[in-house]
């Protein structure tokens, strides 16, 4: 009997590509404004911004617990498998000499009930 089996969560780490090149242009653009040591704390502050959302970017807003992220994935796969199960008894049981057989939907167990008719034999 065919069925799936369902997704389950994988652990992914996450990048930090983002993070880096982000603070690299946030800290090339904060270094555009100002003059002198505000030159340098726009740089710094640009450098920080930027690998926030160079972080957010790359690893599409999720948030992770200690650089690991839980991720539910879809990788199903088939699989067959087979049950056996009784849908009736051929019972076979004997009455007055002569063998009879007959199907049931349940277990007879070692005795059955009949039902006899009589009728008159053609002359």
């Amino acid at each position: 009997m065919p069925h799936r089996i369902r997704p389950v969560p994988v652990q992914q780490q996450r990048g930090a590509g983002g993070s880096v090149v982000g603070g690299i242009a946030g800290a090339l653009l904060g270094s555009q404004v100002g003059g002198g040591n505000g030159k340098v704390a726009a740089a710094a502050a640009g450098a920080i911004a930027g690998a926030v959302v160079g972080d957010r970017i790359e690893n599409n807003g999720r948030q992770y617990n200690n650089g690991v992220q839980e991720q539910a994935v879809r990788q199903c796969r088939n699989v067959d498998s087979f049950e056996s199960r009784t849908i009736g008894y051929d019972v076979t049981y004997e009455y007055r000499g002569q063998n009879y057989t007959s199907f049931m939907n349940r277990d007879p167990g070692n005795r059955i009930r009949l039902r006899v008719s009589v009728e008159p034999d053609q002359y």
